[in-house]
């Protein structure tokens, strides 16, 4: 069991990571799901369909949080946090339970190909059972302003959240169409290709300590970084997408207003942080969700915020060429 000091910081840690970095993931999934249709499509497509209109194009990362304080004010930056914050500090609280002092700092990370099944079923069980949180989280994240979510009523925020069906058949939302696939797609791909580079490309660079050793190490971690963004990016997206499916915007009224018998009170935000894929129909999967993407709002879509994700791919790449 950890001492009271080494859990008091333990706790610290992940607080300080949700109030800092929270917002950032609020930005990054609200920009992935914007809905920014070639030209005027938009308006052309919904001839007749009482929808929005169209905001302004997507903006960048930091213009982003500019626009979320802007119209939703501090609170919309940790909005959806509820979801991830009661189970990440339980997670903790079972570290700080069942840890001691000589596994903290954790124990190097191993590239063994026997490490395989245990890694992957590891991921694939961790993502299961934080996938109906995560949907909620990014559902809340983007839901629009003129739908007050309380941070202590969670009745009312599944019923703003969850259709009727997901409600009453809670496992409805592992059977999203590729939403799952994709999920699995990019945990097989980040645990192949880190057993590949560190087992298979770090071993066979040249070890000698001339300029060219230095340009071929440099030139393979840069080309392996870039692969892994160009295809992890759009799996994100995509990912984004088919969680927020569901769509308050469908109609004029939320699911929860509608079970309440509510109507809007008249001083409802009008302008709207993104425009949420409205009236168009479903994605139909991993593969369909992309070629929908790609013919409605071009391949740029699938890699917004594309620095982010090399930025990650450059730390995670950067660890095993440093130290193997």
């Amino acid at each position: 069991m950890l001492g009271i000091v080494n859990a008091s910081i333990l706790f610290a840690y992940f607080a300080v990571c949700l109030v800092f970095f929270f917002p950032l993931n609020g930005a990054l999934v609200r920009i992935r799901a914007h809905y920014d249709p070639k030209g005027v499509q938009l308006q052309d497509d919904l001839a007749g369909v009482d929808a929005p209109p169209h905001t302004a194009p997507v903006p960048s990362f930091w213009g982003m949080l500019r626009r979320v304080r802007r119209i939703e004010g501090w609170g919309g930056l940790y909005k959806g946090m509820m979801p991830i914050l009661v189970p990440t500090f339980f997670v903790v609280a079972v570290a700080a339970l069942f840890l001691n002092d000589s596994q903290i700092p954790p124990e190097r990370v191993t590239y063994s190909p026997a490490d395989i099944p245990e890694k992957l079923g590891f991921s694939l069980g961790t993502m299961l059972v934080f996938l109906p949180l995560t949907i909620m989280s990014y559902r809340a994240i983007v839901i629009p302003a003129s739908i007050r979510l309380p941070y202590f009523n969670a009745l009312f925020s599944l019923r703003a959240l969850l259709t009727p069906e997901e409600r009453q058949r809670p496992w409805r939302l592992y059977t999203t169409p590729g939403l799952v696939a994709t999920q699995f797609v990019e945990i097989i791909y980040t645990i192949l290709a880190q057993q590949v580079v560190s087992q298979y490309i770090v071993p066979n660079l040249p070890r000698s300590g001339s300029a060219a050793a230095l340009i071929a190490k440099i030139f393979v971690f840069v080309a392996v970084v870039l692969l892994s963004t160009a295809i992890i990016n759009p799996l994100d997206v995509i990912t984004v997408r088919l969680m927020v499916q569901w769509n308050p915007l469908a109609s004029k009224i939320s699911p929860a207003t509608q079970e309440d018998g509510g109507d809007d009170d008249g001083n409802a935000v009008k302008e709207t942080v993104i425009d949420l894929r409205t009236g168009r129909g479903s994605y139909t999967g991993l593969v369909g969700c992309a070629k929908t993407i790609i013919a409605e709002e071009g391949w740029g879509a699938l890699y917004r915020v594309w620095w982010l994700t090399m930025l990650g791919w450059f730390a995670a790449f950067g660890i095993i060429f440093a130290k193997l």
